[in-house]
């Protein structure tokens, strides 16, 4: 089970999530530090770092780029990935 998030990691984990559901790409650090007004780069990091310890998405490096793996995207998309695939 996820632990529970703080509200600020809430907030953040949601702009990803919205963002990414939105758009069909994920927000940068650096959109979501103008989103959330920070001015330190790291700040987003330490964020999306405690989120995935507490087991609310995964952060995978592919290549030089890192990918977050959000599982509530991933069921969202899943039909449309699945009848894409059917479709070849």
């Amino acid at each position: 089970m996820n632990q529970q998030l703080t509200e600020r990691q809430k907030e953040i984990y949601d702009f990803f999530v919205d963002e990414t559901m939105r758009t069909g790409i994920q927000p940068s650090y650096r959109q979501a530090m103008k989103h959330f007004g920070f001015t330190s780069l790291n700040a987003i990091p330490q964020f999306v770092n405690a989120i995935e310890k507490k087991g609310w998405w995964t952060y995978e490096k592919l290549g030089h780029s890192r990918a977050l793996k959000i599982p509530e995207v991933i069921e969202a998309i899943r039909p449309a990935l699945e009848k894409r695939g059917s479709n070849d």
